[in-house]
Parts: structure tokens; sequence; C-alpha cells
């Protein structure tokens, strides 16, 4: 039915592909995402949060309530040839054993780092409470974003995008590498969990020369039109993905009204596009 977690496809149908809610670095609960996307007249849509699946059960509920289908995702840190990369996920069977697992190892890679991570802001002259930072989350797995909100509560910094540059942007004092999980793994445990796998934002992450690897490895999209993409690397991009025989996707990746990115719906595909993608699912 729609709403719910299963194969129901509308004959009709635009999808936005990537959106987060406060499950990870989003604005808004689940709850809230789902009633954006039916008031932007998608029918379907994929909530994608960073390194975890505990909103899905949220978004399901709302989705059925709004009329739409919810394609189960999840945005998963990973590396390719020395590169730093985000895998969207999509049709997946959240309780699948391995995947949880996997997802679980990146929830305390994750902790650790927020530990290091606060150490080197006190050191730095900057000192957060972990309690701070953890009302910022919500209580679900800290990111950067939330250290970053508590730096500008602290009075560490005038705003979110002032912290990254100042303390907790790369080669900032505060900066701690997150650890990753190869891009291959990555790919494996997404099959094994019933879903493809796209690579996000390649134009973000310089991920061109990874790109072939990771079709090799059974990648099967690439999100193109994204609001970080001009319209030349989206073209470039485009034409990487009929090369490569990928399929060519689209996503606003939504974090909340006031992030630089999309409202939900502003980037999306249609109904063709969207059964090439499932046409690909093991």
């Amino acid at each position: 039915m729609p709403g719910t977690m299963g194969d129901h496809q509308p004959a009709a149908l635009g999808a936005d592909l990537h959106v987060h809610s406060t499950f990870s670095d989003g604005q808004h609960e689940p709850a809230a995402v789902m009633a954006m996307a039916a008031e932007a007249g998608l029918l379907a849509v994929a909530l994608t949060d960073h390194d975890t699946t505990d909103g899905l059960a949220a978004a399901a509920v709302a989705a059925s309530r709004h009329g739409l289908r919810l394609i189960p995702g999840v945005e998963i840190s990973s590396h390719c040839d020395r590169r730093d990369i985000h895998l969207l996920a999509w049709f997946i069977d959240p309780d699948h054993a391995g995947l949880r697992h996997a997802l679980a190892r990146l929830a305390g890679a994750r902790e650790r780092r927020l530990e290091t991570m606060l150490k080197a802001l006190s050191r730095a002259g900057a000192p957060v409470q972990e309690t701070a930072v953890r009302e910022q989350s919500g209580g679900h797995v800290p990111g950067r974003p939330h250290v970053a909100a508590a730096l500008v509560a602290a009075g560490h910094a005038a705003s979110v995008q002032t912290a990254f540059d100042r303390w907790i942007g790369l080669g900032r004092p505060g900066f701690v590498a997150l650890e990753r999980i190869p891009a291959g793994e990555a790919i494996a445990l997404v099959r094994a969990a019933g879903g493809v796998a796209g690579l996000a934002h390649p134009g973000l992450a310089h991920a061109g020369r990874a790109l072939p690897a990771l079709a090799r490895s059974g990648l099967a999209a690439v999100e193109c039109d994204h609001p970080g993409h001009d319209p030349r690397q989206r073209r470039r991009w485009r034409e990487a993905a009929q090369h490569l025989d990928l399929v060519a996707t689209s996503g606003s990746d939504f974090h909340g009204s006031s992030h630089r990115h999309g409202a939900v719906g502003s980037e999306s595909i249609d109904s063709t596009t969207l059964a090439a993608l499932e046409a690909r699912r093991p």
C-alpha cells in the first residue's frame, strides 16, 4: 500500500531520493519531512539519513498518512580510491543483520569522533560540553553539525558555518576524520539487504576517478542532479552515468529550511527513472 516500505509503485511518480531528518543532521522530524514531501506534490520520497535507518519507522507511519510511498534508504559514509564518499542506498531491508551491524560500527565511530573532537576543541580554547552537543542532536548519534550548533550556543562562533570555518572544518583545530566503510563492502551490504546503491553528490566529493571502480563493484546509480552541482557538472555526470550504464538520479539533499540545499522535491526523478533504478535490485 502507499506509505509502506513495500514494492508498490504509482503509475505517475515524482520522487525525491535524498532527504534527511533529525535522526541524523536534518532539522525536522521524519513526520514533518513526509508532510513537506506531500505538500511538494511528490508521490514518493527516500529518507536517507546518515549512517542510520532508525527514522524509517516513523517516516513510514507519516508517509502512509499522506498517501506517499516511502523508499527505505540510508546515506553511508564510505571511501574509495583514497577519497571520502557518500553512498546512497535505496529499497533496503532496514532489518537486515549485516547492514545493521555495519551501521552500528559507524555509529560507534561517530561516538569516538565526538570524544576526540571535544578534547581537541578544549585544547584549542573552545570548550563545549558533551551534554550540549547531545541536546542539539536530540538524543540521536551526534554529528559535526550538532557540534557546530553547540559551539554557536557556547559563544565560540557566530553561526554554524563560522563554526565549521573556524573550528571543525577540514584542517581546523577541532577537525577529526570519520572512520568509514570501504565502498566495495558497503555496496555488497546494500545489495545483500535487497537494495541498490548510488554515489551521492559526486561533484562535491570530486569522485570522478572513483566512479569506474564503484561501477565494477556493483554501483547502480549516480546522483547527477544535486543542488551543489552546476549545469556543467550535471551534464558531466549524466554523460559518465550513460558511459558506465548507471542510472542518473536526482535528490534535493534536504536538511532543513535554513540549510543551503533545496527544499524537499526541488530535485526529483520521474516514474521511468525510478523503475529503471528499482530494476537494478538484486
